[in-house]
C-alpha cells in the first residue's frame, strides 16, 4: 500500500518526519558498516577492495542526496 502522506514516514507533523529521517540515517550507517565489515572478514584484491569503497561511497553520496530532500519535506510539515 503506497503512503499516503508525500513526507518521509509518512508523518504528519514536522518533529516525526525528522526522527523518521535522523533513524533512517543511522540505519543506512549500520547497514553501511555491517556491509564493510562482512566484507572485510574475507581476503580480497586491491582492486576490489577499491571498488568496494567506490560502491560505499556512490551509495553515500546518493543517501546524503535523498536525506536533503527528505529534511525539506519534514520543514513544509506543521509542528
Amino acid at each position: 500500500m503506497p503512503c499516503p502522506n508525500p513526507n518521509p514516514g509518512c508523518t504528519t507533523n514536522r518533529k516525526d518526519c525528522e526522527e523518521f529521517v535522523e533513524q533512517q540515517k543511522k540505519n543506512f550507517e549500520a547497514m553501511q558498516k555491517a556491509e564493510k565489515d562482512a566484507f572485510n572478514s574475507q581476503p580480497h584484491t586491491k582492486q576490489e577492495k577499491k571498488d568496494f569503497e567506490h560502491q560505499q561511497q556512490a551509495a553515500k553520496k546518493t543517501f546524503e542526496e535523498q536525506q536533503k530532500a527528505d529534511k525539506k519535506q519534514c520543514k513544509d510539515l506543521p509542528k
